[in-house]
């Protein structure tokens, strides 16, 4: 199914004990969502849960690069597999 839409799209992932799915397996999911969309993924972004913790914001470097790459004009849309963590 595509869109007629070419979205430049960036895909961001966590994990943790909490979520049963590994970064690379939420991103095959969200890459086919995209592909059967026809967006384009232009960059993907990862961090771990326990660096994701409130006492250590500063180690979310995928989060911080995810948040450089909206900010920049470089994505058009974000995909993530859960926002029980963000």
């Amino acid at each position: 199914m595509d869109s007629g839409i070419s979205m430049r799209t960036a895909i961001y992932t966590t994990t943790s004990f909490a979520i049963p799915t590994t970064a690379v397996q939420q991103q095959d999911i969200l890459r086919q969502i995209a592909a059967d969309l026809g967006w384009q993924i232009v960059c993907v972004h990862s961090d771990r849960q326990i660096e994701a913790s409130s006492r250590r914001r500063s180690a979310r470097l995928g989060y911080h690069a995810l948040c450089h790459a909206v900010r920049a004009g470089k994505v058009d849309m974000v995909m993530v597999a859960t926002v029980a963590v963000i």
